[in-house]
């Protein structure tokens, strides 16, 4: 109740400032002005204002005079996604690459990858991939019981959520076997990984 009672609270004072909540995300505001555009990331308790640096002064001291406010500076972290922000280029970049170094660490070892090699996409086009793969023998589907499969599955999802939309499909594809995996899924997944 509290946590609603913030929400409405802040939403009604961003509404007094101009600010609409956007369609389909009900944690970000945008406001127009006549020479740029101003976001707010709402997150728990968590704000992110993006704009010129003139429009978020003007917010951030709105705000603090409505609430009790920490100025945490620019941002470096957000869910799980580190930011990196260039002013003298007006960029922004997000990027994952600690968890993509801890996930690669995890489930990725050197003589995984050398049997997997380097390849040019996430997933080999010569690789066809089956529910039940006939060929396998008990002794290797006793050794996928070992392999943690829906873990690397889950790991990759997460980077597909956050940072990397370019490895989608190739694990949208993994994911369908994680009922029954068999030696040649993990082959695809650690392709993935490369």
């Amino acid at each position: 109740m509290v946590s609603r009672a913030w929400y409405e609270d802040i939403q009604k004072s961003l509404h007094s400032r101009n600010f609409k909540c956007m369609q389909n995300k009900n944690c970000l505001f945008s406001k127009h002005t006549n020479h740029s555009l101003i976001i707010i990331a709402l997150y728990v308790d968590d704000l992110i204002i993006a704009g010129t640096t003139t429009d978020v002064n003007e917010d951030k001291h709105f705000l603090n005079s409505r609430y009790v406010m920490k100025d945490s500076g620019h941002v470096h972290h957000i869910l799980g996604c580190e930011v990196n922000c260039d002013l003298n280029t007006n960029t922004l970049f997000l990027t994952q690459r600690r968890y993509i170094h801890s996930t690669v660490k995890r489930f990725l070892n050197t003589s995984d990858l050398r049997k997997v090699g380097l390849n040019a996409s996430p997933m080999d086009a010569s690789i066809s991939l089956k529910m039940v793969d006939i060929d396998e023998d008990t002794d290797r589907q006793e050794q996928m019981k070992s392999i943690p499969y829906r873990e690397a599955i889950g790991s990759l999802l997460r980077l597909v959520a956050g940072t990397r939309a370019d490895i989608a499909f190739a694990v949208h594809t993994c994911a369908k076997f994680s009922c029954k995996p068999s030696i040649k899924h993990r082959k695809a997944v650690l392709g993935i990984f490369r």
